[in-house]
């Protein structure tokens, strides 16, 4: 990862701008995220800022921290007007100032949790950093969602009753942590190798199977979303961390999208059952990946041939669409 210490020295020196940058960025995914919830409700299986908040605070420092803040009240003070259009604005503004506070809290707990036991800089070096660091992320959740969902169940802005609200904001923000936070840390440094001219052949592949995926899923058997599962775990065993990290960002991405849209028409108790199988589908995926990946990197397997095998495949399959084409 990029060195830290330059980070913070560059965010100390720009610290309004950087306030400003974090509030923005949290304020878009907010709304884009909000598309992704479950109709009339405040609850998203894929709660993309709190992983962007948690990247925020571990690369710049708590100095961000006011950013985080801004970009949820100006956020929730747009959406629970819209949720709850009878609520007076001063009411609105008080429950959205007590989830700003909640997720400033749930931010810098994480940041803290996972410097005290395996300090940032160590995440992704084993498989046991990687899980203490997913483990302290997670943790870090109860806080928010607590406080949210005390604040909107006493507050009548929402009718959902308060396990409800507590157990699907806490699964939501996890897995925007699980998968938007590692993705952050790993792609703030540009990977090395040139990947459109090296590797296109293979994107082309992913795309169209993820398209294919997404159909089968669609038109035939939801089950069908499983099979992502295989990409995902090609690209980290490709790519490392770059590809685990985007993977699991793409695929979660569109796992939510496709599944929200084609579930629409459901309500109750059936809505809540896609949501839950939704989030901890996105949530142990992008765990798993990540901690495989981790141990390969530490200590790849001796006199292991997989890789070579990869490379020739990846080549040979090449060769054969360069004389394809020559025809």
């Amino acid at each position: 990862m990029v060195n830290n210490n330059t980070l913070r020295k560059y965010a100390s020196s720009n610290i309004l701008p950087m306030i400003i940058l974090v509030a923005i960025m949290y304020f878009i995914a907010g709304k884009l995220g909000i598309y992704t919830a479950i109709p009339g409700t405040y609850i998203t299986p894929f709660w993309a800022p709190a992983g962007i908040a948690l990247a925020a605070v571990l690369l710049l420092g708590y100095q961000v921290l006011p950013g985080i803040f801004l970009g949820v009240l100006f956020l929730d003070v747009i959406v629970l007007s819209g949720l709850a259009p009878q609520a007076s604005l001063i009411e609105i503004g008080i429950v959205s100032f007590i989830i700003g506070l909640g997720a400033v809290l749930e931010a810098a707990f994480g940041a803290y949790l996972i410097n005290y036991f395996i300090h940032q800089k160590n995440i992704f070096t084993n498989g046991l950093s990687t899980l203490t660091f997913l483990l302290c992320g997670a943790a870090s959740c109860l806080i928010n969602s607590s406080v949210g969902a005390i604040s909107m169940v006493l507050s009548g802005l929402t009718k959902a009753s308060f396990s409800l609200m507590w157990s699907t904001w806490t699964i939501g923000d996890i897995t925007g942590i699980f998968v938007m936070t590692p993705l952050i840390l790993i792609w703030i440094r540009p990977p090395q190798w040139r990947i459109l001219r090296t590797y296109i052949l293979e994107i082309l592949v992913s795309i169209a199977a993820i398209i294919g995926i997404t159909l089968l899923n669609k038109f035939y058997n939801p089950h069908y979303l499983y099979l992502f599962i295989f990409l995902v775990l090609w690209a980290a065993v490709r790519y490392g961390f770059y590809g685990a990290t985007l993977a699991n960002f793409v695929v979660s991405a569109v796992v939510v999208f496709d599944m929200i849209n084609s579930h629409m028409s459901l309500s109750g108790e059936s809505l809540n059952e896609v949501f839950l199988e939704l989030s901890l589908f996105i949530m142990f995926m992008s765990g798993a990946v990540l901690i495989l990946v981790a141990e390969l990197n530490k200590s790849p397997p001796k006199n292991c041939q997989w890789e070579a095998a990869v490379n020739f495949m990846s080549i040979s399959y090449k060769n054969k669409i360069r004389r394809w084409m020559k025809k």
